[in-house]
């Protein structure tokens, strides 16, 4: 802002920064936990570790506090 950027100009970096790096850490997650699936099959009962929704609904949670955060 000393150098004459104006306040939205700071959020828009700063959500636009965060935001790129949730999602390539989700993206990540997400292909780190498909890969791994047979290992954490034993840990985790009563769904499977490649399921839909678990897989969406957890990515869904972590961007929001992503943004949240930023």
């Amino acid at each position: 802002m000393a150098l004459g950027a104006e306040k939205g100009d700071i959020m828009s970096m700063v959500l636009r920064q965060g935001t790129f790096i949730s999602v390539t850490g989700i993206l990540g997650g997400i292909l780190g936990s498909v890969i791994l699936a047979r290992f954490m099959r034993s840990f985790v009962l009563g769904v499977s570790p490649t399921d839909p929704a678990v897989l969406i609904a957890t990515a869904l949670i972590v961007g929001l506090i992503s943004i949240l955060a930023c």
